[in-house]
């Protein structure tokens, strides 16, 4: 309505003023003066009032051209309900697929709300189905076409509908049908069957709304008292073909309940046990020492008896087949307690085995990607050189200073300050006094997350490196030194580590973070990034170049064109991926979100409050709880060509009518 007034104002200056123009021209001539009058006529006196109008059509263009300009800097709207179709609608129908509607009742009451949906529904209206899940996408029955909006076409695409392993988020509804709804000719209304997860609630109510749409419905296929058992597990130590194995098992129901855990190896029950679970409460189970001799790659966990949700009572996990990644550890001639602790943290990791190499001999072709240098104060300056070249040619490497280097090339190498330089070379190696660690740089992989234990590391000596301005500085103390920074060297990087693995200068070998910390060393410079080998359904991994990966069946998932390039996989479907790369063989475990077998529902009030939103207002992320909105569409982008062809025409009309008196 607050268009009318201005439109209508708009309009009426655009009609008058030609018409003005058009009512006072006069064809008046100019008084001339005669020395006599005796031979003129007399004629009546001409005024504006008795002036007639003329052209009237070049009026009626004149007027048209006006006004459609003034409508093109309105931009109007019209109601499609009027001008498209009657009162005729499209109703979008989502409908959730995901794991937790794999219940069997739950399944039932969706399939009977979505027909009760369509049954509802009058006989001109167009219907089009949703399915939602991990991701949205618009099945098409057999034989229909993808644009067929028909009820008929609606009930064969929910016949066809079956339940996912995905999990679904809410807030992704609004994102995924909003294309829809603005490219419908017809007002939308939406109608959502789901059973109201709580897990599926987004961080941000906001999030919930949908632009655009006359209705939104809400239809829920919960009942209160639908119940579940789950299982997670996670595969703890690997190792001589002897696994342990630590099983979670949730219980989402008012009762308690007793099941049977298996563990199952190519087909053979390797371990079992009966456990009772609290209502509304998880138990753990731990599995020591399991065989895993016959696994082949794989375990199975599984609960029996099956519930009415039996597919997330089922967990796969990846077993190491012995394969591992191996990882160069760079020595001296005299084996250090340093090197002791790398080895013991990098076969912590099922992937990864240590290869000790001798700095002497190092090569590119016999280390491969990755070294670790323990202990640079034990290399000779053979060793030290080897080093450097083994970095420009494009390898990559974590140098740990030590304690006072001798070498003078490793001094070279780890950029020892002159100071400092002198001090070593008078074998009065003093090591400085360091305050505690203050910056850490939190985006780096090798820090992310874990900032705060690296704040707990409590560095006593340090050795003074010097930074260059390219380098990056991941760990800096408190007086300003860094203590882990990287830098490239030719074509490869080193990470440099400015203090010892001796509990007499720090603290960061006997803490936890140690063994992270050497993992993901190992991870981030061989370029693996798929740092997680535990994945949900729906997940998607990132690949570096030249990396491969194959799915549960073996299939490869990415073209050979791509194997080049970074890229990213979605993970569809449970079971164990395996990756191929230059650094080895990983696998993955991929299952059904835990989330999803959380069958609790949300409360009424946020329902309610969900039922309400139709529209979020920008400014003040406040709900609108008016459900009904005008279904609205600009036809202003219409009146441009319109504009154009008017404009000719009255061109083209002017000058072939109008006409001009010339004086003799």
């Amino acid at each position: 309505m607050s268009l009318l007034a201005p439109l209508f104002l708009t309009g009426l200056l655009a009609a008058l003023i030609p018409w003005l123009l058009h009512r006072l021209s006069s064809n008046n001539p100019p008084l001339q003066d005669f020395g006599s009058t005796m031979f003129l006529e007399p004629s009546e006196t001409m005024s504006s009032k008795q002036t007639k109008l003329r052209y009237r059509k070049l009026l009626c263009l004149r007027v048209l051209v006006l006004a459609l300009l003034a409508l093109l800097f309105a931009e109007p709207v019209i109601k499609g309900i009027k001008l498209l179709g009657g009162g005729a609608k499209r109703h979008l129908v989502v409908i959730d697929t995901s794991l937790s509607q794999s219940h069997t009742a739950r399944w039932q009451r969706t399939r009977t709300l979505a027909g009760d949906i369509l049954d509802s529904l009058p006989d001109g209206d167009e219907v089009a189905i949703v399915a939602a899940a991990s991701r949205f996408v618009q099945p098409a029955g057999a034989g229909d076409d993808s644009n067929d909006f028909s009820q008929s076409s609606a009930r064969n695409q929910i016949n066809a509908l079956t339940p996912t392993s995905g999990r679904l988020d809410y807030s992704r509804i609004a994102s995924a049908i909003s294309g829809a709804v603005k490219d419908s000719p017809l007002p939308v209304e939406v109608h959502i069957v789901t059973d109201i997860q709580q897990s599926a609630m987004p961080e941000r109510f906001t999030d919930l709304a949908i632009d655009g749409i006359d209705k939104l419905t809400i239809h829920s296929s919960a009942d209160a008292t639908d119940s579940n058992l789950s299982l997670s597990a996670k595969l703890d130590y690997a190792a001589d073909n002897f696994a342990d194995i630590s099983v979670l098992v949730s219980n989402y129901s008012d009762q308690a309940a007793q099941r049977q855990i298996s563990v199952t190896a190519n087909d053979t029950v390797i371990e079992s046990t009966t456990i009772t679970v609290a209502a509304d409460a998880t138990a753990l189970f731990q599995f020591n020492a399991a065989d895993t001799t016959n696994a082949q790659g794989q375990l199975e966990i599984a609960l029996s008896p099956n519930d009415e949700l039996p597919i997330d009572d089922v967990w796969t996990l990846a077993v190491p087949d012995g394969d591992r990644t191996d990882v160069s550890v760079v020595s001296g001639s005299v084996q250090s307690i340093a090197s002791n602790y790398v080895s013991a943290a990098i076969e912590s990791d099922p992937r990864y085995r240590k290869r000790d190499i001798a700095g002497d001999n190092l090569s590119a072709g016999d280390a491969g990607a990755v070294v670790i240098v323990p202990d640079a104060a034990v290399l000779s300056d053979r060793a030290a050189t080897r080093l450097q070249q083994f970095i420009a040619d494009g390898g990559n490497a974590l140098i740990i200073a030590g304690s006072t280097p001798h070498s003078t090339q490793m001094r070279k190498l780890l950029s020892i300050s002159n100071s400092a330089r002198n001090e070593l070379n008078n074998d009065a190696a003093a090591p400085v006094s360091a305050r505690s660690i203050a910056n850490i740089d939190t985006t780096h992989p090798l820090t992310r997350d874990v900032a705060g234990s690296w704040r707990a590391v409590s560095v006593i000596n340090y050795l003074p490196l010097n930074v260059q301005n390219t380098d990056r500085r991941i760990v800096d103390l408190g007086d300003g030194s860094p203590l882990l920074f990287e830098r490239t060297i030719g074509e490869g990087r080193a990470l440099f580590f400015a203090s010892a693995l001796d509990t007499g200068w720090n603290n960061l070998a006997v803490e936890p973070l140690f063994v992270a910390f050497m993992i993901r060393t190992v991870e981030y410079l061989s370029g693996d990034t798929s740092t997680n080998p535990y994945r949900s359904v729906g997940d998607a991994v990132t690949l570096p170049p030249g990396a491969q990966i194959l799915d549960p069946t073996g299939t490869p998932l990415r073209e050979l064109s791509a194997l080049s390039e970074k890229g990213s996989i979605r993970l569809e479907t449970a079971g164990i991926y395996t990756i191929r790369s230059a650094t080895g063989k990983k696998k993955l475990s991929v299952n059904s979100d835990p989330r999803e077998s959380n069958l609790q529902t949300i409360d009424d009030g946020s329902l309610a409050r969900w039922r309400s939103i139709v529209d979020i207002k920008p400014a003040d992320n406040t709900a609108s709880i008016n459900t009904e909105q005008n279904f609205n569409k600009g036809f202003w982008r219409w009146l441009l060509p319109l504009l154009v062809i008017i404009v000719l025409t009255e061109s083209l009309f002017s000058h072939r009518h109008l006409w001009i008196k010339r004086g003799a």
